[in-house]
């Protein structure tokens, strides 16, 4: 990089002795007193390799060897920070809700507050596979969505589904009439034919019918309108299934090579094919994951180029990095606000050509002109006040973190040719092995989440279970009912020839449901994937103790009997209390050796008994006093410690559960919930 003349190199490494590897373990072993230095972190990673506590130079090839690798970057650093005063990024914002003359609002709003990139949900016109989507079906809905909106110089991204190819006919006719905006703005049509199979099931006719007409969209757009593209590839629905990072990363290059196949097959060169590829990269809030795995993209996608026959730096990888549904929580909603932080933080360092997150209310109702202000401002500040974006490639020279991009890389990389090795990605899908994959995957995820090993501030620990959440989900009803799944209308215009033909008649006020009778009729082609978030098993829980508390008056109640001192209990009642909490139930206590014990136990609002105490305390008067609890009650006991051999006769005796760090939470709430009949009705 080119530095500023007023600017003196800094060599502030002069003044420092060279360590190595060696003499940091051993600054490290001499804080250990004696403990050994792999103990302190390692852990497998849903990736398949272990995470280490100390990283040094010969640990990545990044660093010391000239390699494919190490050109990439250098050449992202380039293209990134040309100046980097400045650099930047674009500011992203979601609109998927409410009618276009409400979205139009809240454009203005948004794009006066520093918003500079709108991605554009369109409502499905058969609401297939789901109602979610702001409703545009002719030229005259775009003209209001835009009323007073200027264009130049932004971005705009599209998601309409299966339907993306009339949409985009519909949005083309509008910058036409618009001539100052025709090569002003910049951004994608969003045609995503594998990802919009995989969220259904049902593309019009067959894939390989999307993907011909994706390559119509994209021909059509080079020669028309090249500042916009027209594939996307956006990987959200196997990353909101439960995939892993690497597979993710597998999964985007397999796409993207796909498309690129369709477009040369049908006739555009690969330099033009290029230019019309952008994607859409799910993050989550693991901050040092997403930096590598955006910088572990470039790479791949630059040796893809690269073997195609094309200069690797011919099309560099433009990157929205997207915070995915999965990470956030219905529960606790403010703490959507960190990890839309975090996200956004790990996709600047990462080198994301644009970042866009959801409000922290995402996903228990339609976001306020203050929610959208709230998720707008984090980037706002991270880009005003921290000036990240000012730093080249800022995590570059980490050893940590240029070992992980080099890691996320060779294994994505080695799933990507297994799946290139089967037939590609598309006759994978349809075969059924990329479903059974990311299956597999989320079961491996699922029993993180259900032991709290992979555990969710707010919902699986630390949970509020006092707060005052509402759920106000906003449904815009259709202006026009379609006549069939299909959503195809009348017969007054016959579409039988290119991207030109439903040009034309977008540009006349054709409707959508006119339009889509170029796609032709739906069928039958894939098991669709199950979008899931990390969450949702235990906020069920708290909707079970929410729709409990409105029909009793009152959350289902674990009474905590104490035994000993609280020197020998305290610890064990602070985790039944918020292991309990997590399954939306409330707790009381009272000592074993009150008067009033069982009056508290039999009272009319305790449902079940927990018993807290020390391992010595339990040696010594745990049996005696199970015996006694069962003398007065029939209720579930269950007791506050780890299963053991001592432990195991008191099942007979009456003690029905154990909660201790590291059991299966989730299926012990759900048999607590299902003794007590708390089960939501």
């Amino acid at each position: 990089m080119t530095k500023d003349e007023y600017e003196l190199p800094i060599k502030f490494l002069e003044e420092f002795e060279q360590k190595n590897q060696l003499d940091w373990e051993a600054l490290v072993d001499s804080n250990l007193k004696g403990k050994p230095t792999e103990g302190l972190y390692e852990r497998a990673t849903s990736e398949g390799f272990t995470l280490k506590p100390i990283y040094g130079r010969n640990q990545t090839t990044l660093s010391n060897s000239p390699s494919v690798q190490t050109d990439t970057i250098s050449e992202i650093r380039k293209q990134l920070h040309k100046n980097r005063k400045q650099a930047s990024w674009n500011i992203g914002q979601n609109y998927y809700v409410g009618d276009v003359q409400a979205v139009n609002k809240d454009l203005l709003e948004d794009l006066n507050g520093g918003v500079n990139s709108i991605s554009l949900v369109v409502r499905p016109l058969d609401d297939y596979p789901d109602s979610e989507g702001v409703e545009i079906t002719s030229l005259s809905d775009v003209n209001l969505l835009f009323d007073g909106v200027d264009l130049r110089g932004k971005e705009l991204h599209l998601s309409a589904s299966h339907f993306s190819l009339p949409v985009a006919a519909i949005f083309a006719s509008y910058f036409e009439q618009k001539k100052n905006e025709l090569g002003a703005v910049r951004g994608s049509f969003g045609a995503n034919p594998i990802g919009d199979l995989a969220k259904t099931g049902e593309p019009f006719r067959s894939l390989l019918s999307e993907l011909e007409h994706s390559a119509l969209l994209a021909s059509w757009m080079s020669a028309n309108m090249p500042t916009m593209r027209s594939l996307l590839v956006d990987t959200s629905v196997f990353y909101e299934g439960g995939i892993s990072e690497t597979q993710d990363l597998a999964f985007s290059i397999s796409i993207a090579l796909e498309y690129m196949r369709a477009m040369t097959q049908n006739g555009l060169s690969l330099e033009k094919a290029l230019k019309q590829i952008s994607f859409k990269i799910p993050i989550g809030t693991n901050v040092f994951h997403t930096i590598a795995k955006l910088r572990a993209l470039r790479i791949m996608w630059a040796r893809i180029v690269e073997n195609c026959g094309a200069p690797a730096n011919l099309n560099p990888a433009l990157l929205d990095a997207s915070i995915s549904k999965r990470v956030l929580s219905g529960r606790d909603v403010s703490v959507n606000m960190l990890r839309a932080s975090c996200a956004c933080f790990s996709a600047v360092a990462g080198g994301a050509d644009t970042v866009t997150l959801f409000p922290h209310t995402q996903i228990v109702s339609a976001p306020s002109s203050s929610d959208r202000r709230i998720i707008r401002n984090i980037q706002n500040v991270l880009k005003h006040e921290s000036f990240i974006a000012n730093v080249a490639d800022p995590a570059g020279g980490s050893f940590y973190v240029e070992n992980l991009t080099d890691i996320l890389a060779q294994k994505s990389w080695e799933i990507f040719q297994l799946i290139e090795s089967k037939g590609g990605f598309s006759k994978q899908l349809l075969a059924g092995s990329i479903y059974e994959m990311v299956e597999k995957a989320w079961k491996v995820r699922k029993n993180n989440l259900d032991t709290r090993r992979d555990s969710v501030t707010g919902v699986s620990s630390f949970p509020d279970l006092y707060e005052n959440l509402e759920k106000t989900k906003v449904v815009v009803e259709k202006k026009l009912k379609s006549q069939s799944k299909t959503g195809l209308g009348s017969n007054d215009l016959a579409l039988d020839g290119g991207f030109d033909d439903l040009f034309r008649a977008a540009g006349q006020g054709a409707h959508l449901s006119v339009l889509a009778k170029f796609l032709g009729e739906r069928a039958k082609a894939s098991k669709p994937i199950q979008a899931r978030r990390l969450s949702e098993d235990f906020e069920r829980l708290r909707d079970n103790s929410d729709v409990w508390l409105n029909k009793k008056k009152r959350r289902p109640t674990g009474l905590i009997i104490r035994l000993g001192k609280p020197l020998d209990y305290s610890t064990r009642v602070v985790f039944a209390q918020n292991y309990m909490a997590v399954g939306g139930i409330e707790t009381q206590e009272i000592d074993i050796s009150n008067g009033d014990v069982e009056k508290a136990i039999n009272g009319q609002g305790i449902d079940f008994i927990i018993i807290c105490s020390s391992d010595r305390v339990y040696e010594e008067i745990l049996e005696v006093s199970v015996k006694f609890l069962r003398s007065m009650t029939q209720k579930m006991i269950v007791l506050a410690s780890k299963p053991s051999k001592q432990l195991e006769p008191l099942k007979a005796l009456g003690l029905d559960k154990f909660i201790y760090s590291g059991d299966k939470i989730l299926d012990t709430l759900q048999d607590i919930a299902e003794e007590i009949g708390f089960n939501g009705t």
